[in-house]
């Protein structure tokens, strides 16, 4: 259970202190009770499980831009509710953890000593958006296998795609069309708008017309070569043309200096983190995402289905691996993949090499957005058959007796539709009064079912609870050999 001591009254505290302090900790009562209710009625129906056994809780969370004041600082009262229901799982992964671990390290104390975390690196590019990803576990029941690392892609496995390489200088880019010629605005933009500036949120692509042609930056190369060269000449000389306009063969390409060259493509927009675990007699090895996200359509869900199926293929083909530290060792991803629905080629990207997601999750028909329309959040485990010389113990297996998404709105920060009264709505747009004239110089409000998402998140977390224990079924193996 986390620390509550915060909420504690003391002898000085004014009235309006000690009101605020019982508010929370009324909130803190019910999302207690929420959650010990959802999670008795998430039970799968098993003849292989029982409520006896033990169990450990495997949840992941995408917690909004953890922490930053787009929307002004989360509230006090906020991290209460978030280290809560942390508290409720053994070990979760947690994406969009900000540079500033500051948000984190509030968690963890609220969680208490027991509870460690382990965390990338800040992903880099502004595809990466500054964040990090992070498993957050209770140590008395879970421990790290001192095995760690992010996934990055060797050449083979790398994805291109048509956004792979953009040019792009300081001094910006020179292009002379040919006579005649116009630039036709593109279909859509995609904006997202922030301290009341608006910007493009991915890339707006304007087609150039055939004969259009480039002025290069400093630096460039002309590379002949390597192989059959027709500009290759008999004294071992190049034929490099004449005149202004000069025309090259196939074999003849332009080097363009790296620091103009936009490549990270190559690689996933935000790298994943795959760690090793143990609890009970379960070795796990977990992969947690934030895939990337981008429109619905074209060459940005193009993009995204790659990152899904390179990833799966990726960690399949270490699954499959003759490695004794993954011996035994059961293989999951689990995060934020932006999967549009169960129906969708995103889904099914997931569901490729042999990795699967559980029937007791495919089976809850709500998303794990706000809304509960979307399948972003997912958790899935590797299926295929090993190559390695010792195969995994006949004894372990990975047994769901649980899972379920947890919907927090239902009891904190509630919308109109699960308070009738409105009384939450009508309190916190009291707080929004005074909190964003710190932050915004926006005259328009703050919507509530935005500036709440800051608080929480966008994102609900999704969870499964596995069996740990095999102690019986590793006895009667004893007791029943020959």
């Amino acid at each position: 259970m986390p620390l509550y001591s915060k909420l504690r009254i003391l002898p000085g505290d004014s009235q309006a202190e000690k009101a605020e302090k019982k508010r929370i900790s009324g909130n803190v009562l019910a999302l207690r009770e929420a959650l010990k209710t959802h999670i008795e009625g998430s039970a799968v129906e098993s003849s292989e499980t029982s409520a006896s056994r033990d169990t450990m809780r495997i949840g992941t969370w995408n917690l909004r831009e953890f922490d930053n004041d787009k929307f002004g600082n989360r509230l006090p009262e906020s991290f209460h509710y978030i280290a809560e229901i942390i508290s409720h799982f053994d070990l979760v992964a947690l994406q969009e953890i900000r540079g500033d671990l500051k948000a984190l390290t509030e968690v963890m104390r609220l969680l208490g000593p027991q509870w460690e975390f382990i965390a990338t690196d800040v992903a880099p590019g502004h595809r990466g958006n500054d964040e990090r990803m992070a498993f957050v576990f209770n140590g008395n029941k879970v421990w790290f296998r001192k095995i760690a690392g992010e996934l990055t892609l060797a050449d083979q496995d790398r994805f291109k795609l048509p956004d792979t390489y953009e040019l792009v200088t300081p001094d910006g880019v020179t292009v002379t069309l040919p006579q005649g010629a116009e630039l036709a605005q593109p279909d859509s933009i995609h904006t997202s708008t922030s301290h009341g500036k608006t910007k493009i949120s991915e890339a707006a692509l304007v087609d150039l017309p055939a004969g259009t042609t480039l002025t290069l930056p400093a630096g460039c190369q002309l590379a002949f070569g390597p192989g059959d060269t027709p500009e290759l000449k008999a004294d071992k000389t190049l034929n490099l043309k004449s005149g202004a306009e000069r025309s090259f063969s196939k074999a003849v390409g332009i080097r363009i200096p790296p620091p103009f060259m936009e490549t990270d493509s190559l690689q996933f927009a935000r790298t994943p983190f795959g760690v090793a675990f143990q609890a009970g007699w379960l070795k796990l090895m977990l992969c947690t995402v934030h895939i990337y996200y981008g429109a619905d359509k074209g060459e940005k869900l193009e993009r995204r289905n790659a990152e899904i199926q390179t990833l799966t293929k990726v960690l399949a083909d270490r699954a499959k691996s003759d490695n004794d530290s993954d011996a035994d060792s059961y293989f999951f991803v689990l995060g934020d993949f932006n999967i549009i629905g169960k129906n969708h080629i995103t889904f099914q990207a997931l569901n490729e090499n042999d990795f699967a997601v559980p029937e007791a999750l495919q089976a809850i028909p709500e998303g794990s957005n706000v809304q509960r329309d979307k399948a972003y959040d997912q958790i899935a485990v590797w299926q295929g058959k090993t190559h390695r010389r010792q195969p995994f113990k006949d004894y372990t297996r990975v047994e769901i007796s649980r899972a379920g998404i947890f919907d927090y709105y239902k009891t904190v920060f509630r919308s109109s539709a699960d308070d009738p009264g409105g009384a939450d709505e009508q309190f916190y747009k009291g707080v929004i009064a005074e909190e964003q004239p710190k932050f915004s110089q926006s005259q328009t409000p703050w919507s509530y079912t935005t500036w709440r998402t800051y608080q929480m998140s966008d994102h609900l977390p999704m969870w499964i609870e596995l069996r740990i224990d095999f102690s019986d079924d590793y006895l009667e193996r004893i007791k029943e050999a020959p």
